[in-house]
């Protein structure tokens, strides 16, 4: 991803160690790594300091409410399918999943 149009950056060379500050965060963790690992196999490149930042597009607050909703859903979907009925004043069937 490295060069990819939306996330180009320019290598800046200090002494013996050089560092890749990309334009626009990423998203993913693996497209830093990535990014890292092309520079330092560059010739005559010592060290890399990968200061790209990682901007995930959702927060685990985000991933714990859509699970949430999706166990509701699933829940709502399994009720649908079950019945309780009453016969007289002491027997009680459920039928269903």
């Amino acid at each position: 991803m490295i060069g990819s149009a939306n996330h180009r950056g320019k290598l800046f060379k200090a002494g013996i160690c050089s560092t890749y500050a990309g334009q626009s965060p990423l998203q993913w963790n693996y497209q830093k790594n990535a990014a890292a690992e092309a520079v330092r196999g560059l010739s005559g490149v010592i060290d890399v300091y990968n200061k790209i930042e990682v901007n995930p597009r959702s927060t685990a607050w985000d991933i714990k409410k859509r699970i949430e909703d999706a166990l509701k859903r699933a829940a709502e979907v399994e009720a649908k399918s079950m019945t309780v009925d009453v016969d007289g004043f002491r027997k009680v069937n459920s039928r269903g999943v």
